[in-house]
């Protein structure tokens, strides 16, 4: 893998732990889904009515159509998700799906300034143009987690706002068209930033996981068959947790709560002190 291929890996596709990161970012990405489907309406309803009344109304209801309906198959898709339970694995099929279902978004998003920005009036084309940059960013924003799928809407939707950019006869036309690309690249290039943070993140918790798991598996075979006794006990000062083996090697009689009296158990147990000689 060269250096481009590893600047855009978030971790090491191969590792024992990578389905179960691919899970936590698709859920990263479903736990903000509810808002980001209300800010698409909201956005959508707001332009249906300011242009409505424009000549091109047919292909802008046409579009809002198309974002309504993406948005409802959302909402379905995560209703299913919800009864059936978030999954501790994914697999790369799922990350490719959520790539392809993101760029989709952005392209819906993208159509609308191809179509009507050049031929739209100054305030029209000054609220879509804010619109745009604010899906763009917001966007890459809210699916930074799948950084794939962030960056297939971030360029979906930067190829539509340029494609109406070209098509608009004015002299300022070239000039927005190159402050797009900086635009672009900086967000694109926040994304994967985040998501190289977040596989290390995932990475040093899967890590410290399985050393938790040995150093337990390697305590219980203590307790189980070394001769000392090793025990933890909780703010109450109780032992935690009280096993058969503890409970026979303190004396404890059945019914006792050997909790309870777990330091008197051990204070019975402590050798006694030796008594000086007596004096002649």
């Amino acid at each position: 893998m060269g250096t481009i291929g590893r600047w855009f890996t978030a971790y090491d596709p191969d590792d024992a732990d990578a389905p179960a990161f691919r899970a936590a970012q698709l859920e990263a990405v479903v736990r903000i889904t509810p808002a980001a489907i209300l800010v698409n309406l909201a956005n959508v309803a707001l332009l249906l009515w300011l242009l409505g009344p424009s000549s091109a109304r047919i292909a802008v209801f046409v579009w809002g159509g198309c974002v309504v309906a993406t948005a409802m198959f959302g909402l379905r898709s995560l209703d299913r998700r919800r009864h059936r339970g978030a999954r501790p694995t994914a697999s790369l099929r799922s990350i490719r799906r959520a790539t392809r279902e993101a760029a989709w978004l952005g392209g819906l998003w993208s159509a609308l300034p191809a179509l009507v920005f050049p031929t739209a009036s100054q305030d029209v084309q000054f609220l879509r143009g804010m619109v745009t940059t604010g899906m763009l960013c917001a966007g890459g924003f809210a699916l930074s987690s799948v950084p794939s799928a962030a960056t297939g809407y971030v360029i979906a939707l930067w190829a539509g706002a340029s494609l109406g950019l070209l098509r608009w006869d004015d002299p300022i036309a070239s000039g927005v068209l190159a402050l797009m690309v900086p635009y672009t690249v900086t967000v694109v290039y926040s994304v994967w930033n985040y998501a190289k943070t977040l596989g290390a993140r995932l990475a040093a918790e899967a890590q410290a996981e399985g050393q938790r798991g040995v150093i337990g598996l390697l305590l219980r075979d203590f307790e189980d068959h070394a001769s000392d006794q090793l025990w933890a006990t909780d703010a109450r000062g109780r032992f935690a947790p009280v096993t058969p083996r503890r409970v026979t090697a303190l004396g404890v009689p059945p019914g006792a709560g050997p909790e309870a009296a777990a330091w008197r158990s051990v204070a019975r147990r402590r050798a006694p002190r030796r008594r000086a000689p007596p004096r002649p």
